[in-house]
């Protein structure tokens, strides 16, 4: 079932024209009809799909320099600050829905908004960060050199490159493309705020911009970073992107440069 985090509780999302529920179950129990405006009439049929983007705040493993992938670990104590900064940064907007992948340092990252806003929290697995296989808990530096050799080669070929019991960038595409075709049902015309991971973003980027994998993995934004986008698959033109920085104070900040490295890697297309 699709797994929708409501004032604290978990429920299923169940299409309010229809007594069938969604078809990807993947989640969790109960029974939720979404009454907010996800599915509101003030949404013209024309209108796209606005999405906010951003990664979850730092992790203890960031912080390590060890490799995270799959792993479920928390946010440091700087994450969570980071977390109550981007609270702060769109407490003006009104989302329909907020969706994040099944792991904790996403979850948490959301925690603070969901906490002042109520919005509706969906949770998916294909959302989860790219399986690492056996790079997962390691070093990725001088102190764990076999594992330091086998993360330079991925950074060599990261749209191939595949770790034994891992993922490639493949792999994560094809499972993002259902988590966006369930985004895509939930979220209609809405306004969405999705919380990933840096790998997951760049597969959402090159969905949601029509743009080749291997372009998008040449955005590698800073930290504390939130992209607004429009979806192109409900219009021709060409997207709305913007990218904007979450200040200290908690406030957005337009950030140009990086918007020009997105818009760059947009047109290597």
């Amino acid at each position: 079932m699709l797994g929708v985090h409501h004032d604290g509780m978990i429920f299923n999302a169940i299409h309010p024209t229809s007594n069938i529920q969604h078809p990807t179950s993947n989640i969790q129990h109960s029974t939720f009809n979404i009454q907010h405006s996800i599915f509101d009439i003030r949404y013209s049929i024309f209108t796209p799909m606005l999405v906010y983007l951003t990664r979850h705040g730092q992790t203890i493993s960031n912080a390590d320099d060890r490799v995270a992938g799959s792993l479920d670990v928390d946010l440091s104590d700087a994450g969570r600050t980071q977390a109550e900064r981007l609270a702060s940064a769109v407490s003006h907007f009104t989302f329909d829905a907020v969706f994040t992948s099944q792991l904790d340092r996403t979850i948490q990252t959301v925690r603070p908004l969901l906490r002042r806003s109520g919005t509706p929290h969906v949770s998916l697995s294909e959302l989860n960060e790219i399986n690492l296989g056996c790079l997962e808990g390691r070093f990725r530096d001088e102190r764990d050199p076999e594992a330091a050799a086998m993360w330079a080669q991925r950074q060599a070929a990261l749209a191939t490159f595949r770790p034994p019991g891992g993922e490639s960038f493949s792999d994560l595409q094809k499972r993002v493309r259902r988590a966006l075709a369930t985004i895509r049902y939930i979220a209609a015309q809405g306004v969405i705020l999705i919380v990933g991971h840096r790998n997951v973003n760049r597969a959402l980027l090159s969905e949601l911009l029509a743009m080749p994998l291997v372009d998008a993995l040449e955005f590698r934004p800073r930290a504390n970073r939130l992209v607004k986008l429009t979806d192109n698959f409900t219009q021709s033109t060409s997207p709305l992107v913007e990218v904007f920085k979450i200040t200290d104070h908690g406030k957005l900040q337009l950030d140009n440069k990086s918007g020009r490295l997105l818009h760059e890697c947009r047109s290597l297309g």
